[in-house]
């Protein structure tokens, strides 16, 4: 039996309720392996806000506008790393090194 068939399934959350002035978009990434990623601090898409933070991991880019919107990214992405074991297993050292013994004769 795998780990994963031991996790209580969870449902998605709910759509938000549709509004017809805004654009909004909802999106799934399944991410494997190593991802290349890059973080900056950049000027507003539109409007006249502040700035915005651009994070980019692997061909994902999220803009967040505010410190409100930074911590909940921040805070989601700690808990998910505290179900990291549960979710993968535990992460094992890597095996130890031992040479060959050589046939000197």
């Amino acid at each position: 039996m795998s780990q994963l068939s031991t996790l209580p399934r969870r449902e998605l959350p709910p759509a938000l309720p549709r509004n017809t002035s805004t654009f909004e978009v909802a999106a799934q990434v399944i991410a494997t392996g190593p991802q290349d990623s890059t973080v900056q601090a950049t000027a507003p898409l539109v409007g006249t806000g502040q700035g915005q933070i651009a994070v980019r991991v692997g061909r994902v880019v999220v803009y967040v506008t505010d410190r409100d919107a930074l911590q909940a990214f921040v805070s989601a992405w700690t808990e998910a790393q505290t179900l990291a074991d549960q979710a993968f297993g535990p992460k094992m050292p890597p095996p130890v090194y031992r040479p060959r013994l050589s046939d000197t004769r």
